[in-house]
């Protein structure tokens, strides 16, 4: 039991520091509405902007038919937000917090995993919508959406595993700025986050699934927009692909992490 939240002798989730994680929560969400007239509802708005945009694009002008296509879309655009916001912020949250590990001897991976947590938490004080715009879509609302969580949680330890490598390989390399925007920006078109993955055709659907990131969308999509649950393939894989990257980020971290901070 051990092993799932301190692997190695890592404590990766600060287990003994947990007043200052959510010290560093608390601090990080005032900061980033302070002065904010809109505050928290930008987190909503900008979501629900690119889904209008999305929608007119694939529904209005492609001819695009998806069931519940509006809900579908802020299904992918809320979740794929909460992703790229925790893999991008958390690459730039190591160099960020130079000032502070100067100061006092902070575990480095802290603020990859304060990063996730934040998003996380938005996203999820966003669900309501998402939920509302189901029940608008004439979708019923099933007990089955609550699998969301254990996908959703899943979804965040790949997500923090990935921003907790390229976090290292940022302060080593300045260029991982540049680098994992653009593959952000290619792995949402190579992830099913605005169409449905039955469009692929059979012969191409192989190569999707080869995303890790290609099932977890999928079964959001499952659960919100048709109203089933994951097929025992797709949680074999979400849980393969999240425990390979999270071992291996894992081990990678404690590989490098004593050299890191003469790189600072």
């Amino acid at each position: 039991m051990q092993f799932l939240y301190k692997p190695f002798g890592i404590d990766i989730f600060c287990t003994q520091k947990k007043f200052l994680v959510f010290n560093l929560v608390s601090k990080n969400l005032k900061t980033k509405y302070r002065r904010s007239f809109f505050g928290f509802f930008w987190s909503i708005l900008t979501p629900l902007l690119m889904t209008c945009i999305y929608f007119f694009a694939f529904k209005i002008v492609l001819k695009i038919t998806i069931p519940h296509h509006l809900a579908f879309i802020l299904a992918g655009t809320l979740v794929w937000s909460c992703v790229t916001q925790t893999i991008l912020e958390g690459t730039e949250s190591i160099v960020g917090n130079i000032g502070l590990l100067t100061k006092v001897p902070i575990p480095l991976h802290i603020f990859p995993l304060v990063t996730c947590i934040n998003n996380a938490v938005t996203l999820l004080l966003a669900l309501p919508v998402l939920i509302g715009a189901c029940a608008l879509s004439g979708i019923a609302l099933s007990w089955k959406m609550l699998f969301f969580f254990p996908v959703f949680f899943l979804l965040c330890l790949m997500s923090f595993s990935l921003a907790l490598v390229f976090g290292c390989l940022f302060v080593m390399l300045r260029d991982m700025r540049h680098i994992i925007g653009l593959l952000m920006q290619i792995a949402l078109y190579a992830t099913p986050v605005l169409y449905d993955a039955r469009m692929i055709p059979d012969g191409y659907r192989l190569i999707l699934f080869m995303n890790p990131f290609a099932y977890f969308f999928d079964s959001i999509h499952e659960i919100f927009i048709f109203g089933s649950l994951p097929s025992l393939q797709a949680l074999l894989a979400m849980t393969l692909w999240t425990s390979s990257i999270w071992i291996g980020s894992i081990v990678f971290y404690k590989t490098i992490r004593n050299g890191l901070v003469e790189n600072l």
